[in-house]
């Protein structure tokens, strides 16, 4: 074969249930295979070094091994795979990128490379990832819900990886100041770090967190960082908070709330769908 590139939308919608991509192709475009949900087993050569944007988008892959030759995994790869169970990611990999395996639900387990420097947004978002996740030696970067609503038990940092340390069950930036990940399946209360000044977005999106005790000092929440924690009914909210993001305590079972003094802005849908909260107080910084 002289193939050297398929285009993006080639495949688009085709029924086929299975394919071999031959030797000498470097390049799969986007939406390549956009909703082949009969398409249950691909096998890719070791040439390829590029998976474009949703490329596998809704297809019925139950398995892939990416060759060791990809160093770009588009974002929205493997996007709604719902009966992806079993996927290989070269060794060499250094970036997830956002909604690679968003809606994976089949998904269990992943070894992610020790290279991947950065796990973008939504990245693993609905996916069926649980257990215990080991964030990897390289990792500098952790985007907004990037492991939202997956039934993880617990986070751990590889050894080696300077930039990400755990608290308690918490995962926070090495200097303690960021606070970015909580095990969505951990029902446990939580005594937030004396450094930590803020909450990645999503944090303890859908957790199971019940209680969270802030220390002063403390000044914002990023968008979403309690969003559909239904089971927090109390946490404290120091003076020298500053800012509350977008959806931040939507879906909480808080039945008050208190905006401190000094913020002057509240976003879209901060307390959205909170059918308990029945009392809230703002402040007269809020402009």
């Amino acid at each position: 074969s002289q193939l050297t590139t398929i285009g993006d939308n080639a495949f688009y919608g085709a029924t086929f249930p299975t394919i071999a991509i031959p030797e000498g192709v470097t390049s799969i475009g986007g939406s390549c295979f956009f909703t082949c949900t009969s398409l249950t087993s691909i096998s890719l050569p070791s040439t390829l070094t590029t998976i474009g944007t949703s490329c596998f988008y809704k297809s019925g892959l139950t398995s892939v091994s990416i060759p060791a030759s990809v160093t770009d995994l588009g974002a929205k790869a493997f996007l709604f795979c719902n009966k992806l169970a079993s996927v290989t990611l070269p060794a060499d990999l250094t970036e997830l990128k956002a909604g690679t395996f968003n809606g994976t639900k089949a998904l269990t387990s992943i070894a992610i490379p020790a290279t991947v420097t950065s796990i973008g947004d939504e990245c693993f978002l609905d996916s069926g990832l649980a257990g215990e996740i080991t964030l990897p030696r390289d990792l500098a970067n952790i985007g907004s819900g990037a492991f939202v609503r997956c039934p993880i038990t617990s986070f751990s940092v590889a050894p080696g990886n300077t930039n990400f340390t755990k608290v308690g069950e918490c995962i926070y930036s090495a200097d303690k100041r960021l606070l970015y990940l909580y095990p969505m399946a951990c029902a446990n209360t939580v005594t937030v770090d004396n450094a930590c000044v803020g909450i990645a977005g999503g944090a303890f999106w859908n957790s199971n967190v019940t209680k969270v005790t802030l220390p002063e000092g403390f000044r914002a929440f990023d968008e979403f960082s309690f969003c559909q924690a239904a089971s927090l009914t109390e946490i404290n909210m120091p003076s020298t908070v500053v800012f509350l993001g977008e959806q931040s305590f939507a879906g909480t079972g808080l039945t008050s709330f208190t905006v401190p003094e000094g913020v002057v802005m509240l976003p879209e849908a901060v307390f959205a769908s909170s059918p308990a909260l029945s009392t809230v107080t703002l402040p007269s910084s809020l402009t």
